[in-house]
């Protein structure tokens, strides 16, 4: 299930609430809730579509299954259902 570089930005930021975080490091992106940052990822230097292999390790970083993210890509995990996850898991 490949997303581009540009989808896989645009989900994370307009639809999760994901902010860049400035720094040495570019692509850095965290979820932030209540001025604590509960998820952070990385998505420097990726391009064109992104394969499960880049993939996997992304959804870890966001306390995601693979299915989970799918769902996430294709709106039936809105940003509640989300932070329901992230509560589930302790990083609320």
């Amino acid at each position: 299930m490949p997303i581009g570089a540009r989808d896989l930005e645009h989900l994370l930021v307009h639809k999760f609430s994901f902010e860049r975080i400035p720094g040495k490091k570019h692509g850095k992106y965290g979820l932030f809730v209540g001025g604590k940052r509960v998820a952070t990822t990385y998505l420097s230097g990726l391009t064109g579509d992104i394969d499960d292999t880049l993939l996997g390790p992304i959804t870890k970083q966001i306390f995601v299954t693979m299915n989970q993210f799918k769902g996430m890509k294709a709106c039936s995990i809105e940003l509640d259902a989300y932070l329901a996850i992230l509560r589930e898991r302790g990083r609320l």
